[in-house]
């Protein structure tokens, strides 16, 4: 029950974000249509946007989530991990997606996270959208398996829990940061938009065979 009231808020604030980004798309398509001079437009109909990356790479030794009370700690370090914030704003609106290669994050950690960034930025939590990769080679950001309200776990078995103390904090700073950083770089943008299939990387149970058909 836990793991799904978790699930339909995600789903809930990835529903809030679209509906931002949805508006500000036409808002601008209604801001270009009622002039045909870009230099004219009220600066309140004008979409700003920016965005910026940090370093989120953890340390030899952090526990790697993604294993089923697995003692993963990282041995090597093959390749840096990273998180990038997207910011828009349009007029009063604003918003912000956090994309990361951190592999998550639960429910209190996700809170802070947004709170401590509305703090440095002015940015509403709601407004606010983390995502992460969960690419099972990398750590999370508090416990994704077993939560801190269970009790009955041993200390020495901590890391049953899913992620690792160590890593909560400097990752947590980094994700504010980011954004931070994206907000400090907003510019005046133009909407654009494309589509193309790159079938070379991966793919989650669709297979594309050579007829084309899926």
């Amino acid at each position: 029950m836990e793991k799904m009231k978790n699930v339909c808020k995600v789903l809930s604030d990835l529903y809030k974000v679209i509906i931002i980004l949805s508006g500000f798309v036409l808002m601008c398509i209604s801001a270009m249509a009622q002039t045909s001079e870009p230099g004219s437009l009220n600066k309140s109909l004008i979409l700003y946007a920016s965005a910026a990356e940090i370093d989120v790479t953890p340390a030899l030794g952090i526990q790697i989530s993604g294993g089923i009370a697995q003692r993963r700690p990282v041995e090597e370090i093959r390749d840096r991990v990273h998180a990038r914030a997207l910011v828009l704003k349009m007029g009063n609106k604003i918003c912000c997606l956090v994309s990361s290669e951190i592999s998550g994050t639960d429910e209190p950690w996700d809170k802070r996270i947004r709170q401590l960034a509305a703090k440095r930025t002015g940015i509403p939590p709601d407004a606010i959208l983390l995502h992460f990769h969960q690419g099972h080679a990398t750590p999370s950001i508090g416990n994704d398996l077993v939560y801190d309200t269970y009790k009955g776990l041993p200390d020495d078995l901590w890391w049953v829990r899913g992620g690792d103390p160590r890593y909560n904090g400097p990752a947590v700073d980094s994700l504010v940061e980011v954004i931070v950083r994206a907000l400090a770089l907003l510019e005046p943008v133009t909407v654009s938009a494309g589509r193309d299939i790159e079938s070379r990387v991966a793919f989650n149970r669709r297979f594309i065979m050579r007829k084309g058909i899926v």
